[in-house]
């Protein structure tokens, strides 16, 4: 006899794949050693850029970004941050710029609290494409987070001494990248909306697949049972 927990099979398999689907936009931080304390800064003024390279350890769009910035005087500095990728041994620094994601936006436009002038504190969070570009990071790929400001007075990122990773400075104009010894790592973390790897889909499939030939037998051996049953009858 055909009866409704037949059909709990297709349900649950229903829900799990739905709540599956939901997992794979999910935000992933594929890079983070923020500063949560301390008063360790690396300064610079006019067009100056800093670098921080990281290696996403997820691939995906972009999907926001925090940063240790403060600035060190009253001055509102005018921020651009960038992606770059990375030139490669020997020497692994910036080398192509490959998206804006802020562009020319004042730190008070970025920054929603009260800040105080050089506190680790003070972190600024933007989600990509909001005041710029968007970008797609490939996981285990070397790149380079550039952040520069083309007004205001001094500017402060700050320094994760914690966190080890190459650091690089660009002095405008006619400067040239170089790699600079800060005692650790600028503070930054990055997430993206991961994208599943094939085999993940391809598993996904399977047991869909699988699911649905265990719920076509059950139905076919009740429609059985119950033709048997009215024979019998």
């Amino acid at each position: 006899m055909f009866t409704p927990r037949l059909l709990r099979l297709p349900f649950a398999l229903g829900a799990l794949l739905l709540a599956f689907a939901g997992s794979l936009d999910a935000q992933t931080v594929v890079y983070s050693n923020l500063v949560t304390s301390g008063n360790a800064f690396q300064t610079w003024t006019g067009a100056s850029k800093l670098a921080q390279s990281f290696t996403p350890t997820a691939s995906g769009p972009i999907s926001s970004v925090t940063l240790n910035l403060t600035m060190s005087s009253t001055s509102v500095p005018v921020y651009a941050v960038e992606v770059w990728s990375d030139n490669g041994a020997p020497t692994h620094l910036p080398s192509t710029l490959l998206a804006t994601l802020v562009s020319g936006q004042p730190w008070s436009a970025l920054y929603t609290g009260t800040p105080a002038v050089y506190n680790a504190s003070n972190t600024i969070t933007f989600s990509s494409g909001s005041y710029g570009q968007n970008y797609s990071l490939s996981s285990d790929t070397a790149y380079w987070l550039v952040v520069t400001s083309s007004s205001g007075s001094a500017k402060a990122w700050g320094i994760s001494a914690t966190a080890s990773a190459p650091t690089a400075s660009f002095s405008s104009p006619g400067g040239v990248w170089g790699s600079t010894s800060l005692g650790g790592a600028l503070g930054a973390e990055i997430s993206v909306t991961a994208i599943p790897e094939p085999s993940t889909y391809a598993a996904l499939a399977g047991l869909s697949a699988l699911g649905l030939v265990v719920y076509q037998r059950r139905r076919l051996a009740a429609a059985r049972q119950r033709i048997l049953s009215e024979t019998a009858a």
